[in-house]
């Protein structure tokens, strides 16, 4: 393997396991956020949902140490594995919140998580290139 790349997989276990070993208190629950099937906006349905479910100080808030900030679009979209513009099955964001490809699960088991709508509409907004919109 390559330097590059040895790095980039010593980086992703170091986030995984940050992740899997310290948990997020998210008690906040509001599941009349609603997605539109295509037209996603991000300051319409994408900020008020990550505000309600992953903005806490601790998770992804300004305060968070170590991990990704989702308080604006640039913190969700500036690592490009994140979010993958046009296509949500390579994002890490949908893998979390999705709790699938070894990712650590977001929000956290035992925190209020998101609908199935809510993950829809996020990989909706993610395949229609993540629009700062």
């Amino acid at each position: 393997m390559n330097k590059p790349r040895n790095n980039f997989l010593i980086l992703s276990t170091i986030y995984l396991f940050t992740f899997l070993f310290t948990g997020c208190d998210d008690t906040l629950s509001d599941d009349s956020l609603t997605m539109p099937a295509s037209g996603v906006s991000y300051s319409k349905h994408i900020a008020p949902l990550f505000q309600l479910k992953c903005n806490n100080s601790a998770c992804h808030g300004d305060g968070a140490s170590g991990r990704p900030v989702f308080t604006s679009h640039y913190g969700i979209t500036k690592d490009a594995s994140i979010v993958v513009k046009g296509d949500p099955e390579t994002s890490r964001l949908v893998w979390a919140i999705e709790w699938r490809g070894g990712a650590a699960k977001m929000p956290p088991e035992g925190s209020a998580g998101l609908t199935t709508a809510q993950i829809t509409g996020i990989k909706t907004w993610i395949k229609e290139g993540a629009q700062n919109n």
